[in-house]
Protein backbone atom coordinates (compact mmCIF):
# COMPACT_ATOMS: atom_id res chain seq x y z
CA UNK A 1 0.00 0.00 0.00
CA UNK A 2 1.81 3.28 -1.06
CA UNK A 3 0.45 6.81 0.11
CA UNK A 4 0.15 10.08 -1.18
CA UNK A 5 -0.87 12.91 -0.19
CA UNK A 6 -4.96 12.99 0.16
CA UNK A 7 -4.58 9.59 -1.49
CA UNK A 8 -4.56 5.90 -0.41
CA UNK A 9 -3.70 4.06 -2.64
CA UNK A 10 -4.46 -0.19 -2.05
CA UNK A 11 -4.11 -3.03 -4.51
CA UNK A 12 -6.89 -3.34 -7.05
CA UNK A 13 -7.45 -6.71 -8.36
CA UNK A 14 -10.91 -7.50 -10.37
CA UNK A 15 -12.59 -10.62 -10.17
CA UNK A 16 -13.69 -12.04 -13.35
CA UNK A 17 -12.95 -14.65 -16.16
CA UNK A 18 -10.40 -12.87 -18.10
CA UNK A 19 -11.40 -14.57 -21.24
CA UNK A 20 -14.62 -13.25 -20.61
CA UNK A 21 -14.70 -9.81 -20.25
CA UNK A 22 -18.52 -9.41 -19.53
CA UNK A 23 -17.75 -11.10 -16.22
CA UNK A 24 -16.78 -7.79 -14.54
CA UNK A 25 -16.96 -4.97 -17.24
CA UNK A 26 -20.55 -3.53 -18.87
CA UNK A 27 -20.76 -0.37 -20.84
CA UNK A 28 -20.84 2.80 -18.87
CA UNK A 29 -22.87 4.36 -21.47
CA UNK A 30 -22.98 8.26 -20.71
CA UNK A 31 -23.96 11.08 -22.61
CA UNK A 32 -21.82 14.10 -23.51
CA UNK A 33 -23.13 16.89 -25.44
CA UNK A 34 -24.31 15.06 -28.81
CA UNK A 35 -22.65 11.76 -28.26
CA UNK A 36 -22.38 8.58 -26.06
CA UNK A 37 -18.98 7.99 -24.68
CA UNK A 38 -18.01 4.56 -24.89
CA UNK A 39 -16.65 4.01 -21.43
CA UNK A 40 -16.70 0.75 -19.14
CA UNK A 41 -17.44 0.42 -15.56
CA UNK A 42 -16.82 -2.90 -13.42
CA UNK A 43 -19.17 -4.87 -11.88
CA UNK A 44 -19.64 -7.61 -9.14
CA UNK A 45 -16.69 -6.26 -7.23
CA UNK A 46 -16.20 -5.62 -3.84
CA UNK A 47 -15.90 -1.54 -4.55
CA UNK A 48 -16.84 -0.70 -8.32
CA UNK A 49 -15.06 1.93 -10.16
CA UNK A 50 -15.70 3.63 -13.88
CA UNK A 51 -12.89 2.73 -16.56
CA UNK A 52 -11.97 6.17 -18.79
CA UNK A 53 -9.53 7.15 -21.21
CA UNK A 54 -5.67 7.46 -20.09
CA UNK A 55 -5.85 10.97 -21.89
CA UNK A 56 -8.79 12.01 -19.73
CA UNK A 57 -6.96 11.50 -16.28
CA UNK A 58 -5.90 15.14 -14.81
CA UNK A 59 -4.05 15.53 -11.38
CA UNK A 60 -5.22 12.46 -10.43
CA UNK A 61 -3.06 8.95 -9.29
CA UNK A 62 -4.12 6.37 -11.66
CA UNK A 63 -3.19 2.74 -12.68
CA UNK A 64 -3.00 1.25 -15.92
CA UNK A 65 -3.00 -2.54 -15.14
CA UNK A 66 -5.47 -4.60 -13.09
CA UNK A 67 -5.29 -8.03 -11.70
CA UNK A 68 -7.67 -10.32 -12.79
CA UNK A 69 -8.66 -13.36 -10.62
Amino acid sequence: EKTYPNYRISGIALTGDPAEPGTFLIPDDEREWTYWRGDYRTRGQAKDIRLIPLHEVRDEVYTVYFSVS
